[in-house]
């Protein structure tokens, strides 16, 4: 089975996580594709307990097989906190999330279906979203 891997990089924005979490949690997959979440924590200097965050989110885990951190050392920015989940994990396709995101329902399954379609046509798939008109005031 082909692995999906959502990245989220997060900078001071820990408050903002298990809301992002919980809209995954919820957003359904269709099992074509194997689930991970890797956060990569871009705020060193911040005190945020990842492995107690990590075991909660376990507990309500009902979509991921994995769920995983790592913590840079300094602050490097969102380019390189992405690039380093990249080369630190290995998924057959990655999804990035801001942590101040939400996931719609469905979302994980039309992320699912989009890749099953585009797949053979294309190396890279970009996929955005758009923010209703409330939000982009």
């Amino acid at each position: 089975m082909k692995t999906i891997c959502i990245v989220i990089p997060v900078y001071k924005s820990h408050s903002f996580i298990s809301r992002l979490f919980s809209s995954l949690n919820q957003a359904s997959a269709t099992n074509l594709f194997s689930w991970t979440i890797y956060f990569v924590d871009d705020s060193p200097e911040v005190d945020f307990n990842w492995d107690s965050f990590i075991a909660g989110l376990q507990i309500k885990n009902k979509v991921f097989k994995n769920i995983d951190w790592v913590r840079n050392k300094k602050n490097r920015g969102v380019t390189f906190s992405r690039n380093r989940a990249y080369l630190s994990t290995k998924a057959d396709f990655y999804v990035f999330f801001d942590s101040d995101d939400e996931a719609r329902p469905g979302a994980l399954e039309g992320i699912e279906l989009e890749i099953k379609k585009m797949v053979s046509k294309c190396n890279v798939l970009l996929m955005a979203t758009s923010a209703s008109k409330s939000q982009q005031k």
